[in-house]
Order: C-alpha cells, then sequence, then structure tokens
C-alpha cells in the first residue's frame, strides 16, 4: 500500500515536472519567436507627401492636401491650415526609428491603443499612392507604439508622435487673423461704442490724426503697441459652422471696426477687422475679405475697442519702500535690521557669499 502510494506521488512530480518544463519550453519559444520576428516601418520622404489622412477616434476624418506649395484642409471642412502642425506631422513620419517589438498579436492592440477603439490612423500619400498607412498608440517609457494598418505586429518607435495627430479639427486649421508689416503702418482708426479714435504716423512716432480732439496726455506708444498685436492677431477658437455674420454681431453697423493703412514699396494696402458679440468669454471677429469667423478671448478683443483713457502713458512707478541712500542687508548677527552698508562694503560680501557657495560645491 505504501509502495502504490509512493509511486502515485512520484508520478505525479513527473508530470508536474513535465508541465513546467514545456511550459518553460513554450514561453522561451514563443520570446524567441517574438524577439527574432523584428519589425520595420516605411520611410517616407517628407517633401513629396502631397496628401495626409487623420483619423482620431471618434473625431470626423482630417485630409489635408497639398497645392502647390501651400497646405489646406478639403475634409471635413474648406480651410486654410497651420503650417507649423503639417510640418511637425511630416517631420515625425520622416524620422520614425524602431526601437524594438512590442507585440504580435491583435489581441494586445486595444492595451497598447493601436486597435480601433483608441488607435490614430494616419495614411500619407504622394502622387495619389500611399506611402504609409499607421496607427499610432500609446506613449510608454520614452516610446510611442506604432504599427502598420495591414499588419499585427506593434513597434516601438523612440520619442513621442502622437500628439502631432492626436488633434481636433480646429487644431489643424489656421488660427491668424491678420498678418502685416508693422513699419509699413500709416495709419489706424478705431471705432465702437467706447469712442472714435484715428491715428498717422509722423516718421517714427504715432500721433492723433488731423482734425482729432486733442487727447489729453497722449501717449503715441499706446498706438504702437496696439498695432503691433494687431500684426499678429491669433484667434482663439472658431464660430460655429454655419455662423453668419448677422448672427455675431459682425455687420458693419453693429461691430466695432479697426481699420489700418499701409505704405511702401507694395503701395496703399488696408486692413479691416471687426469685433462682434460674445460668445463663452470670447467675441466674434473677422477680416475684411475672409470669410471666416474666429473667436478671440474677450480681453483681447476689447483691446482694440479703446477709449480715451487708453491712450494716456502708463503712471510712473510707485517709489520703493526701502529706505534710500544704499542697499541694506537683513539677518546679519549684530546688526539691527535694516542696516544700511555702502555699496563697497556691500560687493565685498557679496563675493564673499559666492566664494563660500562655490566651496561647498
Amino acid at each position: 500500500m505504501g509502495n502504490n502510494r509512493l509511486a502515485i506521488a512520484g508520478a505525479a512530480l513527473v508530470l508536474v515536472g513535465g508541465l513546467v518544463a514545456w511550459k518553460m519550453t513554450a514561453r522561451q519559444s514563443e520570446d524567441s519567436e517574438a524577439a527574432s520576428a523584428g519589425v520595420t516601418l516605411p520611410k517616407i520622404e517628407k517633401d513629396k507627401v502631397d496628401t495626409l489622412e487623420i483619423t482620431v477616434p471618434g473625431k470626423p476624418t482630417v485630409l489635408l492636401t497639398k497645392q502647390g506649395d501651400t497646405w489646406k484642409m478639403t475634409q471635413p471642412l474648406d480651410s486654410a491650415v497651420e503650417s507649423s502642425a503639417v510640418d511637425t506631422a511630416l517631420a515625425k513620419l520622416a524620422e520614425l526609428e524602431v526601437s524594438g517589438l512590442t507585440a504580435t498579436r491583435k489581441e494586445n492592440h486595444d492595451r497598447l491603443e493601436v486597435g480601433a477603439v483608441a488607435g490614430i490612423h494616419v495614411i500619407a500619400k504622394a502622387g495619389g499612392k500611399a506611402v504609409c498607412d499607421l496607427v499610432v498608440g500609446k506613449y510608454a517609457n520614452g516610446n510611442t507604439m506604432v504599427r502598420e494598418f495591414s499588419s499585427d505586429k506593434v513597434a516601438a518607435v523612440r520619442g513621442s508622435i502622437r500628439y502631432a495627430f492626436a488633434k481636433d479639427v480646429r487644431d489643424w486649421r489656421e488660427h491668424r487673423i491678420t498678418t502685416f508689416d508693422v513699419a509699413s503702418a500709416k495709419e489706424i482708426s478705431f471705432v465702437s461704442a467706447k469712442g472714435s479714435y484715428r491715428f498717422s504716423k509722423d516718421g517714427d512716432n504715432w500721433v492723433q490724426a488731423p482734425g482729432e480732439a486733442a487727447l489729453p496726455a497722449f501717449d503715441g506708444a499706446k498706438v504702437q503697441s496696439l498695432v503691433s498685436g494687431l500684426s499678429t492677431l491669433r484667434a482663439t477658437d472658431f464660430a460655429e459652422v454655419g455662423t453668419t455674420a448677422e448672427q455675431a454681431g459682425l455687420t458693419p453697423q453693429a461691430a466695432a471696426t479697426v481699420t489700418l493703412s499701409t505704405g511702401g514699396d507694395a503701395g496703399v494696402q488696408q486692413v479691416i477687422v471687426r469685433i462682434g458679440s460674445e460668445k463663452d468669454g470670447n467675441l466674434h471677429v473677422q477680416a475684411e475679405g475672409n470669410a471666416v469667423i474666429y473667436l478671440l478671448n474677450k480681453l483681447q478683443a476689447e483691446r482694440f475697442m479703446p477709449d480715451a483713457e487708453s491712450f494716456k502713458p502708463a503712471p510712473p512707478p510707485e517709489p520703493s519702500a526701502a529706505p534710500q541712500g544704499g542697499p541694506t542687508i537683513e539677518g546679519i548677527q549684530g546688526l539691527p535690521p535694516g542696516t544700511q552698508l555702502p555699496p563697497e562694503l556691500m560687493q565685498q560680501l557679496q563675493q564673499q557669499m559666492q566664494q563660500q557657495m562655490q566651496g561647498a560645491h
């Protein structure tokens, strides 16, 4: 009886040992297969790419096309685009550097965010032919997970690239409202419920235009600041699709208006910007000749609806609360707080403190 029990126990140990050895062999085989399988991603020449199609889960597919030297959005709407956003996306595709193979099975795709749930589908074309068709996944441990759309293999790509594609439609759109050479500005006027003001350039200085009622304590630098701000005006967001100028309060009769005239070799040109109604802490803004209706932060927009106080010079800085007559030093043993020291002694003390700090390191 005892011998039978020992035999059964021995057989069980042999069976367990065999199972363990089999599992270890299978795992080693799988790891070896994964390590040796390798993965490559397509190499693209970014200057030859003329179409980018980006699909972020839950958002409309964005189609960007190159027309001449200029990129435009053609889907889901027609719009100028931020050239820097396109440049970044193309650069990331051209610089893909595989650091290793992360997975070989489809079951891992959702975990690595390269599946249908969270993966960002990116297709780049040149001359109508797809040069890469990728799914961009999560960023972890200094790498981004990427796979070719037709493959189950997931590559780890060095660096962070997901951010270059994980954008809303508005993030691809051109946010610039106005652009002109500040030095070419010759005249500017502001008309709003707060008043009407007109200024012209006299040499390097801004002055009130002839016939304008004199402003008290006028500072031309305030006009220069507004001109500079207008030259690089960028939107916070965009009006809802279908919003009309009337709905946005942008008709010439209802809107506040900024009119700037330029000179120079190109001749006289006008930049006209209208500021309309408020929406969610922003004001509707539109530049004449551009159908796009933008949203501009309210505080920024209201700068271009000045009143007479807006052109006064800034008040002088308040005098320092510290006693006059020389620098003071606090907390030195044996000296009362606020003690004044001669500048040369103060300099010596500072040098000694710096030497001590350097010696401590």
